[in-house]
C-alpha cells in the first residue's frame, strides 16, 4: 500500500460532483457517488488493474484532535481488516498530494468499488429467490464474524452501509 506523493508518480487536479479532487494519474474517469459527514467518495478507474476503485476523499481530518484520532482509528481499522476473502471493505491505498509535512491536510482512501448497496437492491422491488436471501444472510454474517473477531463493532449497521455486487455478493 502506497502512502506518499512521491511514489505515486504524476499528479493531476480535477473537480468532480462539488469537489476538487487531486490524485494520481492511475485513477481516470472518475464518477461522483455520494456525500458522507466526513468526505466525499468517487468511482475511478485504477489504470494499473483495470479495475473499478472507490476514492474517498476525507474532509479536514485534522481540524482538532478529536477528528485526527478518528482518522487514524478508520485508517487502523481498514488496514487491521484487509483480506481479499475477508467480504467486507478493502483499503487498497491512503495517500496525500501534500509533498511537505507541514501542508497535509488532505487523505485519501481508495477502496474496493461495488455496484450496489443493499438498501438500493431492496428499493428496487424484485424479490429476492430463497437462495439469494440465505446467500446474503450467510455473507452478512460472515463478514460480522470477521469484524467481530478483530474486536471492532459497526455500531449502525443499515442496508446502505452494505456493499452488493451485480451477483449479489457481500463486500
Amino acid at each position: 500500500m502506497t502512502s506518499n506523493s512521491e511514489s505515486q508518480g504524476e499528479w493531476y487536479t480535477t473537480d468532480c460532483g462539488r469537489t476538487q479532487f487531486t490524485l494520481p494519474v492511475r485513477y481516470q474517469n472518475l464518477v461522483h457517488i455520494g456525500y458522507g459527514a466526513s468526505g466525499t467518495v468517487i468511482r475511478a478507474t485504477d489504470t494499473e488493474t483495470g479495475k473499478y476503485v472507490a476514492i474517498k476523499k476525507i474532509f479536514h481530518p485534522f481540524r482538532s484532535q478529536m477528528h485526527a484520532k478518528q482518522t487514524y482509528q478508520r485508517l487502523k481499522q481498514l488496514m487491521y481488516l484487509n483480506h481479499p476473502d475477508a467480504q467486507v471493505v478493502q483499503l487498497y491505498n491512503v495517500f496525500t498530494p501534500e509533498k511537505n509535512i507541514d501542508d497535509f491536510q488532505t487523505l485519501y482512501f481508495v477502496l474496493n468499488y461495488v455496484d450496489y448497496d443493499l438498501s438500493r437492491v431492496i428499493k428496487r422491488n424484485v424479490p429476492f429467490t430463497e437462495d439469494q436471501i440465505k446467500y446474503i444472510i450467510y455473507s452478512l454474517l460472515r463478514g460480522l464474524k470477521f469484524i467481530h473477531s478483530a474486536g471492532i463493532f459497526h455500531h449502525e449497521l443499515n442496508p446502505s452501509d452494505i456493499g452488493m455486487d451485480k451477483n449479489s455478493n457481500i463486500a
